[in-house]
């Protein structure tokens, strides 16, 4: 499938989701128990940006495509050979806040 071809389906989806279950809980479930609208649809729509947000999460690994080439299921780090495996790369420690009197020694965590 083609990559704009996935983000439709993925907006469609989460606009979808948000209109089912803005309605649902806006029209059936919660008009018996509240009579005020305003309160009713408050609510209601805030359950649809919920449902529409757990939606918009899984279009964004739809439309994202499969995993690389190499990956396995479950591993920490897919697709990782030679050095970047071994533990050599970028690394960046960030110490914030507080008074230091001495050197700050970073040993090998």
């Amino acid at each position: 499938m083609r990559t704009t071809l996935r983000w439709l389906v993925a907006v469609l989806v989460t606009i979808t989701a948000f209109a089912v279950a803005t309605l649902l809980c806006g029209a059936l479930v919660l008009a018996h128990a509240l009579r005020d609208p305003t309160v009713r649809w408050g609510i209601a729509g805030g359950l649809g940006v919920a449902v529409a947000a757990l939606a918009a999460l899984w279009g964004h690994s739809f439309a994202k495509g499969e995993q690389p080439a190499g990956a396995t299921l479950g591993s920490d780090s897919p697709g990782t050979t030679g050095a970047a495996a071994s533990g050599a790369g970028n690394t960046r420690n960030k110490i914030s806040g507080g008074t230091f009197l001495g050197p700050v020694i970073q040993g090998p965590g």
